[in-house]
């Protein structure tokens, strides 16, 4: 055998795992000449997407494989990212070691270091180094995971954000890898969505995109943001260097970085321009509601949790989980920017809300209806036949329900309702009106456009808000009497 038809051999042998770890593309798609390739070196091995059959492909060096051949190739089953994803964390790695000599170079400036300290404390903390670049990889990789296996009808979703970096002149479909407006539309037609590389390839203009707002804003200056900066670098390097920090040049783009990254990993790919879209909100608004809410619902440790799972049950159920998680985050989020009566606070709004959302959530089965607790029984049971703990199968079986605790808590700071006794006489109200139904049926209506999408939004926080306002009557005119009793003494004294 040849050595060019080896190589051949082994670019179309049927393997789990075919890695490409050096320069050179070596597949390309079909409709493609060896001349689109750009590499006339390796024009004799190069195979065609519909020739592979390893089942997954990763690629160490780079363009291994033309994007059109990633497309072809990921419709027809085999899991592909992009080099940029799957080569990510080297470049994050060169970006930690660049932000850290900056840091450390001032400290001994400074005289609050020596040369030879200095070389000590790069040795100390490259574990950390390691284990924060591998966590950012590992997140970027959940997160388009995740995505991957969402409903077809998301792609609406995808083609509205295609368009608005399109029309920001952010992006141009045909030369980054992105289906236009028409294929969009035939794929939606057909029941189909982007396949991953595009999703990939979404994912970091997206990213980059929010990353150029929240430079351009003042939200990197906010005393809450500046913990993100410390939490960039190393625990010991911070201890040393803590004074130096707040001058550090790239301060800016550190912080916009962290938080566009954590919160598209986090919060889906698509996140900030719903959110944005729904609601009329600016970028930096969105991602102030997000923090806002992740920080009263603890979603890192939730999401370390899920990731604690991993080889203990199916992706499918890591998947459920965290959806749960991302429907609350969704929701609080637009709470906080509806409710909003300036520029959001980040840290006043956590600290004001997260100690009553812990102590209400922790009381929560003796504040649920019976029925409302049986199904967070059942929910919570399926879970733990997957193999989820069985605290944490409850938790998520409850994160819904925690979802009304914000106006509770709202409520209850401007009346002095007691909030537990208003907690009771808000879900026995939701009981009594059907609530589940009223919402199951809101989730049924169509969304096949912004207006829809935006109106069904609408609709649901209509109903939040109706349920709110009736709880709070009920409170204060029933004669202090919470819970169910309340509500039927209300109706008794309001009836005919």
């Amino acid at each position: 055998m040849a050595p060019d038809q080896l190589v051949q051999a082994v670019l179309r042998a049927p393997v789990t795992l075919l890695f490409h770890g050096g320069p050179g593309t070596y597949v390309k798609g079909s409709a493609e000449s060896h001349l689109d390739a750009a590499d006339k070196g390796n024009d004799p091995v190069r195979i065609n997407a519909d020739e592979l059959r390893a089942k997954v492909i990763a690629e160490g060096g780079t363009q291994g494989v033309t994007a059109p051949g990633r497309i072809q190739a990921a419709m027809r089953g085999v899991r592909i990212n992009t080099d940029a994803i799957d080569r990510s964390a080297g470049l994050d790695c060169s970006d930690h070691e660049v932000n850290i000599k900056i840091l450390l170079n001032a400290a001994v400036a400074a005289g609050d270091l020596t040369g030879l300290k200095r070389a000590s404390v790069l040795t100390q903390i490259a574990p950390d180094v390691a284990d924060a670049v591998l966590g950012n990889s590992f997140e970027q990789n959940y997160a388009l995971g995740t995505t991957v296996n969402h409903k077809p009808s998301v792609a609406r979703v995808f083609a509205r954000a295609i368009t608005a970096l399109e029309e920001s002149g952010r992006i141009d479909p045909r030369t980054d890898a992105l289906p236009g407006r028409e294929e969009l539309a035939t794929r939606i037609r057909n029941g189909q969505s982007l396949t991953r590389p595009e999703i990939a390839v979404l994912m970091a203009h997206i990213k980059s995109s929010l990353r150029a707002a929240l430079l351009a804003s003042p939200l990197p200056e906010e005393p809450w943001a500046q913990l993100e900066l410390e939490g960039y670098f190393p625990p010991p390097l911070v201890a040393r260097t803590r004074a130096h920090l707040g001058t550090h040049p790239l301060r800016r783009e550190i912080i916009s970085t962290v938080l566009a990254n954590r919160l598209v990993n986090h919060a889906g790919i698509t996140f900030v321009h719903r959110l944005c879209e729904e609601t009329g909100a600016g970028e930096p608004d969105a991602v102030r509601a997000y923090c806002v809410s992740a920080g009263i619902w603890g979603q890192q440790e939730f999401f370390d949790e899920i990731r604690a799972l991993d080889g203990r049950v199916s992706t499918a159920v890591q998947d459920q989980l965290d959806r749960v998680m991302r429907r609350l985050l969704d929701r609080s989020s637009r709470w906080f920017l509806k409710n909003q009566v300036s520029t959001l606070s980040v840290r006043d709004e956590v600290d004001r809300f997260a100690g009553p959302a812990a102590k209400l959530s922790e009381a929560l089965p003796s504040l649920l209806h019976p029925s409302q607790n049986d199904e967070v029984a059942e929910t919570a049971g399926h879970f733990q036949e997957q193999g989820v703990p069985a605290g944490m199968a409850r938790k998520a079986s409850a994160l819904l329900y925690q979802y009304p605790l914000l106006d509770i808590i709202a409520t209850s700071g401007k009346t002095g309702l007691h909030p537990e006794e208003l907690a009771r006489t808000y879900f026995d109200l939701f009981e009594q009106i059907e609530g589940r139904k009223l919402l199951s049926r809101i989730d049924t209506l169509p969304r096949n456009d912004a207006w829809e999408t935006m109106a069904r939004a609408s609709l649901r926080e209509d109903f939040y808000d109706v349920l709110s306002s009736a709880a709070r009557t009920l409170s204060l005119t029933a004669s202090g009497t919470a819970g169910t009793s309340g509500i039927l003494r209300w109706s008794r004294e309001n009836s005919g």
